[in-house]
């Protein structure tokens, strides 16, 4: 038995209620996202163009030296089928220019992360001069690990998909009509060479969104161990270590901390 709830189409339906909520009833006609030919940017870009119409839908892709070389192809095929205006805008030399700059060298996580900050600092000025917001892309699987960069793709207005697990996106993007060679690509955050999501996190997404389901039921690491069995039994220290980063990733799921020193504070118990 699987952990996880399978897509529920009515989900269509609540995050497109949600959009309309967050962004046309505050004012805003438009959003800009960032388009990385990978599932989950696809399927943001696929239910945003229900909502506000494909004109009204600004996709970029932001491909660098580092980049899979198919990505922004892959971008310009899901542009093309969402019917959104699509930008390509290269990132090397900004890259470039910030390293110039720097009085160190950055480790390979430390320039990913810039690159994924610069991406994220580039949508927002297009969003800005266009008056319009910034839809994430983040599911709910790379939210509770961590598996963002904080202040780069995990900062937007809006995330449409970030109560969804990463198997039900995928289930969520057959229902939609996304292009079968989109949904069958290995995920990846495409900050490094030959990098994969899975390879990185050490498990499959079937067997990471199970252990986060048993999380949130409370089950024990071993209670959760003896559940997913995908093809073979779980080693419990695995689920121990998924927990664990769960845990270290608090902090990038909160506003920035702020003192409470009087009244109603920030982050704290004014509830906006």
């Amino acid at each position: 038995m699987d952990l996880v709830p399978r897509f529920d189409p009515n989900h269509i339906n609540a995050i497109e209620a949600f959009l309309r909520a967050k962004v046309l009833d505050v004012g805003f006609d438009g959003v800009v996202l960032g388009l990385s030919g990978g599932l989950d940017s696809t399927v943001v870009v696929g239910l945003a163009k229900e909502v506000f119409g494909p004109e009204n839908i600004l996709a970029i892709s932001m491909p660098e030296c580092d980049s899979p070389s198919c990505d922004t192809d892959d971008a310009k095929v899901v542009a093309e089928w969402a019917g959104v205006d699509f930008t390509v805008i290269p990132i090397d030399e900004m890259i470039a220019a910030y390293r110039s700059k720097m009085d160190f060298e950055p480790e390979p996580m430390v320039l990913g992360n810039l690159k994924a900050r610069i991406r994220m600092s580039v949508i927002y000025s297009y969003a800005n001069q266009r008056r319009r917001l910034v839809l994430g892309t983040s599911n709910k699987s790379e939210l509770l690990v961590g598996y963002f960069t904080k202040y780069g793709d995990g900062g937007s207005d809006v995330a449409p998909i970030g109560d969804l697990f990463k198997t039900q996106v995928k289930e969520l993007a057959a229902h939609i009509g996304v292009p079968q060679d989109i949904i069958s690509k290995p995920p990846t955050a495409g900050l490094v060479p030959n990098q994969t999501d899975e390879g990185e996190l050490g498990v499959s997404y079937a067997v990471l969104d199970q252990m986060l389901v048993g999380f949130e039921r409370d089950l024990s690491d071993e209670a959760i161990a003896n559940w997913v069995r995908p093809g073979g039994a779980i080693d419990q220290t695995k689920v121990t270590g998924i927990r664990r980063m769960v845990d270290l990733a608090r902090h990038k799921r909160k506003f920035p901390k702020v003192p409470k020193l009087q009244g109603r504070t920030v982050g704290w118990d004014r509830r906006e």
